[in-house]
């Protein structure tokens, strides 16, 4: 009993299976999504009732002479345990299928509640061999050895932050000690601000963060196309009367990685914007090579919107209003065009 309660402890608590190795950065840690846990606090009254219905079973069955003389106790206590199992298997079947993941700069390390703990090198994994299946939530790793990260929170990020860290360049940069001494990793060196409600005219009807400074602007998607079979099953579903689940698309993890790359240098982190937005199909302006304008949104949140613009390029960016004295003094620097209309 000791070891099953040491073992369960060790289930619960989110320490990672093997040692992070020297230089190693985390990118991504999750354990069960938002819905598992849901269902856990919904299920938790019926599994304390299922508990506390097996021994009174029994001891009503052994105190009644007439439950005794009918039927075994053997029977009963079976049939009962049967009953209790199943059941409460059906309440713990997300806590059951679920765990806890790490994605470090090195390698994806899942560790399920049932079954031993795994890992794939990032260096020995390719983009194909990445699946999604949003029916069993559910996203399949194919490296040395097959990993499936069942029910986990954040499969679109964990999917987006593989195929990100197979970018050349992003992960060693990301293991890179700070610009200055004694500063953390995620103090930036480099004064930005990150943007999320973005959209550029190179990448139609796909969303992004875009990466202001007073050096450079860039856009970058942040949702990647993948034409795979399962977002064509989620389109021929999506003509029935019921709801059906999404398909799972890569999300890059842009917000965690540019936060730690802005600890680098100004000239390393601009080569390393440029690099990401060339790689995944953005756009990348110094200071001087596109004209800013701007204007108050009315409302009442009072925010701001931006318009870059180079050539036929056009950058459309939205400032929330907790952001915008940072960006207002980071636009500073830059040209001014025409107000918008």
């Amino acid at each position: 009993m000791k070891l099953v309660a040491q073992n369960l402890r060790a289930r619960l608590t989110p320490t990672r299976p093997f040692p992070v190795e020297c230089g190693e950065r985390i990118l991504l840690e999750q354990g069960m999504h938002r819905f598992g846990k849901l269902w856990l606090l919904l299920a938790l009254p019926g599994l304390l009732c299922v508990g506390c219905y097996m021994p009174l079973g029994l001891l009503s069955t052994w105190l009644n002479p007439a439950g005794r003389s009918s039927d075994p106790l053997w029977l009963t206590t079976l049939i009962t345990g049967l009953l209790m199992l199943g059941y409460a298997a059906f309440l713990l079947w997300p806590w059951l299928l679920s765990g806890r993941y790490w994605l470090t700069t090195r390698r994806l390390i899942w560790r399920p509640n049932l079954g031993h703990a795994m890992q794939v090198p990032l260096d020995a994994l390719q983009s194909a061999a990445i699946r999604a299946f949003a029916w069993t939530q559910t996203l399949q790793v194919r490296g040395e050895q097959t990993v499936r990260v069942r029910c986990a929170a954040g499969l679109a990020q964990l999917w987006g932050g593989l195929l990100l860290l197979q970018t050349p360049g992003v992960a060693r940069a990301l293991e890179e000690p700070p610009a200055s001494e004694g500063t953390s990793a995620a103090a930036p060196a480099v004064p930005l601000a990150l943007l999320p409600h973005a959209a550029c005219t190179s990448a139609p009807g796909r969303s992004g963060l875009a990466v202001l400074t007073r050096d450079l602007v860039a856009f970058i998607p942040a949702e990647l196309r993948d034409d795979s079979v399962e977002i064509v099953v989620e389109a021929v579903f999506s003509l029935l009367p019921y709801s059906a689940p999404r398909a799972i698309r890569p999300e890059l993890p842009l917000e965690t990685v540019l936060t730690r790359l802005a600890a680098l240098p100004p000239e390393r982190f601009a080569l390393h914007v440029q690099h990401l937005a060339a790689h995944h199909d953005g756009v990348y302006w110094r200071n001087g090579s596109a004209t800013r304008a701007e204007t108050r949104l009315v409302g009442p949140a009072h925010a701001l919107a931006l318009r870059f613009t180079a050539g036929d390029v056009v950058l459309n960016v939205t400032v929330a209003p907790p952001q915008r004295s940072a960006v207002e003094r980071l636009l500073a620097a830059w040209q001014r065009g025409e107000p918008l209309p």
